[in-house]
């Protein structure tokens, strides 16, 4: 009985050690997750490439030359770090396969959806009137329209281009296939050719020997 108290910790004990945060510290390890950033612009790239699951130096060098496509470095970075818009395009561009042509497409899809953000004040220079500054906006979003309709054809050019090129390489293997197939007909009639002549002066000769030894046994009974 005695023995049997000593293994049971008794009920004070326990009520001890739960009013003790720090004992169960020291037998426990909490691995703490890094959270999602809690502030606003300006981010750093090690906080952009932990909230979005990948390697810094595949943000900058990988993902940070298709964000260039979609808005000018201007709106993207500054001297403290990347902008608001450059975290959203980056959150956006995660969602992106890593194949060319779906990242490509979204180019085109992010230039419609985020056109608005590229006429801020720090794109104008400062000092032009409001006047200029809305004609430089204007031309700058036709430019943006003629560079999206632009982007879309040669898309579709080059879907043009890769299946004209499937189709010929499944012709020129139709047509090599047709040139053995039709090399081999050449090969077998060329060799029956050879053959049945072959054949003919065979027993052609071998008639003549058989010819001329009846006639010399025919000479030498007369």
């Amino acid at each position: 009985m005695d023995e049997l108290q000593t293994r049971i910790p008794s009920t004070e004990s326990c009520a001890k050690d739960a009013q003790n945060p720090h004992t169960a510290a020291q037998s426990v390890q909490v691995e703490i997750l890094p959270e999602a950033i809690a502030h606003p612009a300006p981010y750093s790239s090690r906080e952009l490439a932990l909230d979005l699951g990948v390697a810094e130096s595949t943000l900058r060098t990988r993902w940070l030359p298709w964000i260039n496509r979609v808005a000018p470095t201007e709106l993207l970075v500054t001297d403290a770090g990347y902008t608001e818009l450059a975290r959203t395009l980056f959150s956006d561009f995660a969602t992106v396969s890593s194949k060319k042509k779906d990242r490509e497409q979204w180019v085109i899809d992010a230039k419609q959806r985020y056109s608005r953000e590229f006429m801020p004040h720090g794109v104008t220079p400062e000092g032009i009137s409001d006047e200029l500054g809305g004609a430089l906006a204007l031309l700058r979003n036709q430019g943006n329209a003629l560079q999206t309709e632009a982007d879309a054809q040669i898309l579709e050019l080059r879907a043009l281009i890769e299946e004209q090129s499937q189709v010929e390489a499944e012709f020129d293997d139709a047509e090599i296939e047709a040139m053995r197939a039709a090399g081999m007909k050449r090969g077998a009639m060329r060799y029956q050719i050879e053959s049945e002549a072959e054949e003919q002066a065979y027993y052609g000769l071998k008639k003549l020997r058989s010819q001329a030894r009846q006639g010399s046994k025919n000479v030498g009974k007369s």
